[in-house]
C-alpha cells in the first residue's frame, strides 16, 4: 500500500494529469472501489453521499453501498456539473465509459517514482489507512464490500511499524493505568 512518504509524490503526479484522471484515481483512493466499478460508475447510482454498486457489477454478486467521504462528494459534484453523460467517467473517444486506465496509470506512477504499484494498490491503501486510523476489520470489510468474516479484509489491514509501536504504547499505558488503580502520574 501507499506509504506515508509516497503519498505526496502520488498526489503531485496526479496534479499533472488531465482532470478525468485526477478525479478517477483520487476517487479510487477515497472510496477503495475496484477500478472496474469506478470505470462503469453511472450518475443514477449516486444519491447524496452513497454510491450503490449494482449486484451485477459487484464481485460478490450483491449490491454494495459505498459511503462517500466529503472529498469524494466534492469531486462528484464538480463532475456532475460538467457532465453531459450518464457515465461519471465517460470515454473521450467513444460513447460509453472509459475503457482502460493503464496508460494514465503508467504516467502517474512513473512521475511519482512508484515501482510495482498497480491501481488495485489504491484499494489496499484505502483499507490499510483505515486500519492505521484504528478501524476494526469489520468496519474495513464493510467499507470495501466484503462479506462478513471475509479473510480478504485482513490483507488490507497492513500496519506500519510506527502504528504497531503506538498501539503497543497505548496498550501498555492502559495496563499501567489499571495497575496503578487509575491514579494520576503512575
Amino acid at each position: 500500500f501507499l506509504q506515508p512518504d509516497e503519498a505526496p509524490r502520488l498526489f503531485s503526479a496526479l496534479d499533472a494529469e488531465p482532470q478525468l484522471w485526477q478525479d478517477f484515481f483520487r476517487l479510487a483512493l477515497l472510496t477503495g472501489a475496484r477500478k472496474s466499478n469506478l470505470r462503469t460508475m453511472r450518475w443514477d447510482q449516486v444519491h447524496g453521499n452513497i454510491w450503490t454498486i449494482p449486484a451485477g457489477s459487484a464481485k460478490a454478486g450483491k449490491a454494495i453501498d459505498v459511503h462517500l467521504v466529503p472529498d469524494a462528494v466534492a469531486i462528484l459534484d464538480r463532475r456532475r456539473r460538467d457532465s453531459r453523460s450518464d457515465w461519471v467517467f465517460p470515454s473521450p473517444v467513444v460513447s460509453g465509459p472509459i475503457s482502460t486506465v493503464s496508460a494514465a496509470w503508467r504516467r502517474i506512477t512513473q512521475r511519482a517514482g512508484l515501482e510495482n504499484f498497480n491501481p488495485h494498490d489504491l484499494r489496499r491503501t484505502f483499507g490499510s489507512y483505515q486500519a492505521l486510523a484504528g478501524s476494526s476489520l469489520v468496519e474495513i470489510g464493510r467499507s470495501l464490500g466484503h462479506a462478513p468474516g471475509s479473510k480478504a479484509t485482513a490483507i488490507y489491514a497492513r500496519l506500519t511499524s510506527d502504528a504497531v509501536r503506538q498501539s503497543a504504547e497505548r496498550g501498555v499505558a492502559k495496563l499501567l493505568e489499571a495497575a496503578n488503580g487509575n491514579k494520576e502520574g503512575g
